[in-house]
């Protein structure tokens, strides 16, 4: 489950550079700052994406070719 919001953050917009997958969604935060800009660039990328098993996805990501990477549930040819 997520939040309706997640879908309307525009990750392209972003114009730093990031090495870090949980960085938040906006260069610097602030003690003020709203849940929307503190989720993770990673966190973001999963929900908007297409694809809706989320253990395909994740071996993908990892180059998992083994049995056990695969998806079982059949709904892995989805892609993003």
């Amino acid at each position: 489950m997520y939040e309706p919001w997640v879908k309307t953050i525009d990750l392209s917009a972003i114009d730093f550079n990031i090495t870090d997958p949980d960085h938040p969604n906006i260069a610097k935060l602030t003690k003020f700052s709203m849940k929307q800009a503190q989720t993770g660039i990673a966190m973001i990328q999963i929900t908007q994406s297409l694809r809706e098993c989320l253990r395909g996805m994740f071996a993908d990501y990892l180059m998992d070719n083994s049995p056990d990477g695969m998806c079982k549930s059949g709904r892995c040819a989805q892609l993003t």
